[in-house]
């Protein structure tokens, strides 16, 4: 097991790319909600200071603008 709790150096984060969705409201999966609940206790554990979402992650149509209602 890892040190829970960073020190006054280090940095904390968690990556995560391609976390897919749906091409229609409500845009998620039943999945994506499991992972994001444990992604959640992992930062807690872990005392993540930030996310890096990383990769190509709207998929179908993609945005619009940034009042995509994907961004709600």
């Amino acid at each position: 097991e890892t040190n829970s709790q960073a020190s006054g150096d280090d940095v904390t984060f968690l990556v995560l790319a391609d976390w897919g969705g749906m091409p229609v409201w409500p845009w998620v999966s039943p999945f994506q909600f499991a992972v994001a609940e444990q992604m959640g206790k992992t930062a807690s554990k872990h005392n993540a200071q930030f996310v890096l979402a990383l990769g190509d992650n709207f998929y179908e149509n993609g945005v619009k603008n940034i009042e995509d209602p994907r961004f709600k």
